[in-house]
């Protein structure tokens, strides 16, 4: 996929360098001028003109460019292998697709590290304390977290409170609940709890 891409893109510079050509006959035009236009997404799709070095040649009515400029000018990595005398291109749709995946992996990786879930001790209307008993840490401790109005509460399925708005959490939890909270630095970002047996849905 990504060379494809690649191919893909370095057809249409090279068209883009073709049109503005002017007509010439010969072997190798190393002293003609050849304009090189590349639109990208810092110029938001716009063509503009820009000069690399070494220059675009031609040779035979082929226009030659330098590898390298055109994909990396087009968001791409290239990258030279001594051992395999090759080169290696990576396209930025790949480039894109990996730094999403490792933000999501580090994002899950903070989540592991908040969650906490265990049984409730005791419940005051803004802090409740439980003993946790799996999650990123305090295992086989007792900890209190607090909740504020940025707090999302969620009973079985449904969340209880709107964004903004902080509620009582004696209504909603007693001691023996099993709940699952999202902690940093004793603040609850989100908490919730299972349905009691014969509960209904809120």
């Amino acid at each position: 996929m990504a060379f494809k891409s690649i191919r893909r893109l370095m057809f249409i510079a090279s068209f883009v360098l073709l049109m503005s050509l002017s007509f010439c006959l010969g072997n190798i035009y190393a002293n003609e001028k050849i304009r090189l236009f590349i639109a990208t997404h810092e110029t938001n799709g716009e063509w503009k003109e820009v000069s690399c070095d070494p220059s675009p040649i031609i040779v035979n009515n082929r226009v030659f460019v330098p590898l390298r400029f055109i994909a990396e000018n087009l968001g791409a990595e290239v990258k030279w292998n001594d051992e395999q005398n090759a080169v290696y291109i990576k396209s930025a749709e790949v480039i894109a697709q990996e730094k999403a995946q490792e933000a999501a992996k580090k994002e899950q990786e903070e989540l592991n590290k908040m969650f906490r879930h265990g049984k409730v001790i005791s419940v005051e209307p803004d802090k409740l304390t439980m003993n946790v008993e799996k999650g990123g840490g305090d295992v086989g401790r007792t900890i209190t977290i607090t909740i504020n109005e940025y707090t999302s509460v969620q009973v079985g399925m449904r969340f209880v409170n709107k964004p903004g708005e902080k509620i009582d959490l004696t209504k909603w939890f007693k001691p023996g609940d099993t709940v699952g909270a999202l902690v940093k630095e004793g603040q609850a970002k989100a908490l919730g709890r299972e349905l009691r047996p014969g509960e209904q849905q809120p």
